[in-house]
C-alpha cells in the first residue's frame, strides 16, 4: 500500500474532520454540563437563572457549526479513502475493521447533526425560555436518554482512527515478502 498525494490529502481530511468533530464535541459537552450540578442526575444549578441557562444553550448551539463541519469532513474523508483503497481492503484486515467501526459511528453523527440543525433554527427563531418543550427535546434529552449512543459513537470513531494508526492484524513478514516479490 503506497501513500501517494491523493491518499495523503484524504487522510488529512479525515484526521482534520475527526479532530474537529470529537474535539468540538468535548468542548460542547463541557459547556452544556456547566448548567448541571456535578455528580447528580442532571439537576440544574440553582444559582443559574433562565437567561444564564439559555446562554449556555446558545453557546452549545454555536459550537455545532464546528462539530458538524468536522463530522462531514471525517465522513467524506473516510468514505473516499475506503473507495480509494477498496482493493487494499481484502489484503489488510485492519482497514476493513476501521471502516466498519467508523460506519458504526455514522448514524449517531447524522442524528446529532439533525438535532443541532433543529436547535440552531429554534435559537434563531428566538426561543428565549429554557423550559420550552423543544429546548427540552433537543438539548436536555440529549444528555439524559441519548448519552449511551453518543458514547458508543465517539468511542467507535476513536477506535477506528487508532486502528488506522496502529494497523493491527498487519503481518509485516508477509507484506515484506510480497514487496520483495514485486521488485
Amino acid at each position: 500500500m503506497q501513500r501517494n498525494v491523493i491518499s495523503k490529502i484524504l487522510l488529512t481530511l479525515l484526521v482534520f474532520g475527526i479532530v474537529l468533530w470529537l474535539g468540538g464535541a468535548i468542548v460542547r459537552l463541557s459547556t452544556a454540563y456547566d448548567i448541571y450540578m456535578p455528580f447528580t442526575q442532571l439537576e440544574l444549578k440553582t444559582e443559574y437563572n433562565d437567561a444564564m441557562r439559555m446562554q449556555t444553550v446558545k453557546l452549545f448551539t454555536y459550537g455545532s457549526l464546528y462539530t458538524g463541519t468536522g463530522f462531514v469532513a471525517a465522513f467524506v474523508g473516510f468514505l473516499a479513502l475506503a473507495f480509494y483503497w477498496r482493493s487494499e481492503l481484502k489484503k489488510h484486515g485492519w482497514m476493513f475493521i476501521a471502516l466498519v467501526l467508523f460506519l458504526l459511528a455514522v448514524p449517531w453523527g447524522f442524528y446529532e447533526l439533525v438535532l443541532d440543525i433543529r436547535l440552531s433554527y429554534l435559537i434563531k427563531a428566538g426561543a428565549a425560555n429554557f423550559d420550552d418543550i423543544l429546548i427540552k427535546e433537543l438539548f436536555v434529552r440529549r444528555f439524559s436518554t441519548l448519552t449511551a449512543w453518543a458514547s458508543i459513537s465517539y468511542m467507535s470513531a476513536v477506535a477506528s482512527i487508532l486502528i488506522l494508526i496502529w494497523k493491527p492484524l498487519n503481518n509485516i513478514k508477509k507484506i515484506n515478502q510480497e514487496h520483495n516479490d514485486e521488485t
